[in-house]
This record gives C-alpha cells, structure tokens and sequence, in this order.
C-alpha cells in the first residue's frame, strides 16, 4: 500500500475467495514472492479453491532498469518463492505481473530474459488507457458524463472514442511500437489489442482499468462514496462488455476487500453471469489466448 495503514491480509483472502466462491468463479492471484515464504498458508488457501498463483515481483520493487546485482538478487528471490509455491500448490508459477506493471516502460528486455529462464510462459505489463478514465466524477466534480456516457455506447465504440483510444495511448505506438512500427503499433491498438509474444513470453495486456484508477487508493478500512462504486462498476462493464474475445478485471487486494468495496466485485461478476461472459483464470484459457496472440514470436521494443 502506498501508506501505512493497519489491514488484516489473513481476513482479506478470505472475503474475497468467499465471494469468488459464491459465484463459482476462478481468478489469478499475483502473490508477492516473499509472501509465499511468509504465508504459504495464504497461498494454499487461494490454490485448494482451484485459483491460479502467479507472481508479483519478489519484495514489490520497482523492476525498471535494474543493475546486474539488483538483477541477480531478484533472481534469487523468484527462484526460491518458486519452490515454496510449488511446495504447496503442487506447481510452479508461470505468469508474472511486474510491481508498478515495469512502469514507465512497461518492458525490460533483461527482466523478461530472467523470467524466461525460470521458466515463466506469460505476463502482463502492458497498461492500457481507457477512454472510460476520463469520465472519473471525483476528478471532474461532476457524474453528468459518465452518466450521459452510459446512455450513448458509440462514445466508446464510434468514431471519437477510437480517437481518443489511441491519444490516450500514444506511448504504446510512440515507444514501444508493437511489431517493429509505428503503423502496426497502431492497427494492434484498433484490433483490439489481443496477446502478442515478447520473446518466448506471451505478454496479456490490461483490458480493463486498474480499480485504483477508478477509485483512488482508499485506506483499507475507509468506505468509498456509492456515486464512485456506480462509476467504476459502469466502467468496468462498458469495457467487459466490448467485443472481442478476451476482457479482464484487475483488482488490489486491499484495495477490494476493504471498507464497503467487496460489494463491487459482487456486483461484477454477477454482471458477468447476465452477459453471459465466462471468468477464468490465464491457466484456464492458455490455449485460446495462444490461439489469438498477434505479431511474430520475436516482437519487442522497436
């Protein structure tokens, strides 16, 4: 958390794989490494319910551009939670999510080499921005948007929220230009932005905004305003709901468990159920994900 607050990790887990459990759901869980040395239990509990465990870095430090010792020591660490996980769960971890998703490059060709190497299959760093983000009320003072958004789909789906979606991510084909250029970064992004290998690792971009972009970064035990939940359960559905074959909802532990937010992911996937939208975890769906990944095995920073 980015304050010290108090927060019962313990009681956390438990709300919310009750709540998945209520809905018959399975998730990816990204642990902290050095919490599946720590807390193994944790990571038992979140497994014997069928959950997939990935991994979150080693001590949740920044990943970007690291020194060869810095390098070397993360590598340490992710081989040694490696074999605790496996030691409970029966299986090593193969999807990683970097701290602060490697921001602000969202790729470090050294850190995928390590995790490759360790014998990771995916994972997803790429941060998307959504035309959605913008509408948020708390910063505008105002729910009239998102509101009138809510009544008019084509604002996301037209001709200006196509427009707006690749302002908003300009650096993607500014920097990164998936594919080797600028023109197909841009056609990637219009596509709808499928799974794409960086080297041997297949790379699952956010589909949908983080909840501490639609909700801030709340205390544990501080409610957040109904207004602001109806917002983000609109944001959410308007982005899950978009065609294409993959969605995905992305949630900080602390963040959703705590205060009166679980109700929100309640909400959700009951949503999902209506739309008939089926929540697995990456593990689940490997065969369908590879089968629509998008640009050559050896794509990478251009």
């Amino acid at each position: 958390m980015p304050f010290v607050a108090r927060y019962d990790l313990a009681a956390s887990t438990q709300r919310i794989l009750e709540s998945l459990e209520r809905h018959r759901v399975h998730a990816t869980f990204f642990a902290v490494g050095a919490l599946a040395l720590e807390r193994p239990d944790l990571v038992e509990a979140i497994s014997n319910q069928g959950h997939e465990v990935a991994v979150h870095g080693w001590h949740h430090e920044h990943l970007d551009r690291l020194t060869r010792r810095e390098l070397d020591l993360l590598g340490h660490g992710l081989e040694e939670s490696g074999a605790a996980i496996q030691s409970v769960t029966g299986k090593r971890p193969v999807g990683f999510r970097a701290p602060y998703l490697l921001g602000p490059t969202f790729f470090d060709p050294a850190v995928y080499d390590l995790l490759a190497g360790l014998g990771y299959r995916w994972t997803s760093n790429r941060e998307l921005r959504h035309v959605v983000q913008l509408l948020r009320p708390d910063r505008l003072r105002t729910d009239r948007p998102w509101r009138l958004a809510q009544a008019r789909h084509s604002t996301f789906t037209g001709v200006t929220g196509r427009l707006l979606k690749l302002a908003l991510n300009a650096s993607v084909w500014r920097t990164d230009r998936l594919g080797g250029s600028t023109s197909s970064a841009i056609r990637w992004l219009g596509s709808g932005c499928p799974p794409f290998y960086r080297g041997s690792l297949l790379e699952i971009p956010l589909y949908s905004p983080l909840d501490c972009d639609l909700l801030g970064v709340p205390e544990p035990s501080v409610p957040t305003a109904e207004s602001l939940l109806d917002f983000a359960r609109f944001a959410l559905l308007s982005t899950l709901s978009q065609p294409g074959p993959f969605t995905m909802l992305t949630f900080h532990d602390w963040i959703i468990a705590g205060g009166n937010r679980l109700s929100l992911l309640d909400q959700l996937l009951s949503s999902l159920q209506e739309i008939h939208v089926q929540a697995v975890t990456v593990e689940e769906s490997w065969a369908e994900l590879t089968a629509c990944s998008a640009l050559p095995r050896d794509s990478s920073v251009g």
